[in-house]
């Protein structure tokens, strides 16, 4: 019953990529309008009344999370330096440090200076 239940994730986690690689698809655009139309799927939530479709997709959520990374391709403006997974070294992907107050919202591309890393 495990490996089903491992193999139904995985399913779902591959569902939840196409979602999220292709988003001008028919499905992707419905999906955002009905459950995440001001955010972005990594931090959507079950919103009210989910479908059982979306609740689905949402359980595969966490194991997507544990295993990604962030690629900086566009300077790292997206990405949040302190709580998104974006180091590509170490079995670590996340920042090992205390955040310091007022610096929760630092980007990656606050940390490059001119195409360098500080």
């Amino acid at each position: 019953m495990r490996h089903l239940q491992n193999f139904n994730l995985a399913l779902l986690s591959k569902l939840r990529s196409k979602l999220v690689a292709e988003p001008h698809s028919l499905g992707s655009q419905i999906i955002k309008a009905k459950y995440y139309l001001r955010g972005d799927f990594s931090n959507a939530n079950p919103g009210h009344g989910p479908s059982f479709v979306w609740r689905s997709i949402l359980s595969s959520q966490e194991v997507i999370k544990r295993g990604c990374r962030w690629r900086i391709d566009d300077k790292g403006t997206k990405v949040n330096a302190c709580k998104d997974p974006w180091l590509s070294t170490g079995p670590n992907k996340l920042l090992e440090t205390l955040v310091i107050k007022g610096l929760e919202s630092l980007r990656v591309y606050d940390l490059i200076a001119d195409g360098v890393a500080c």
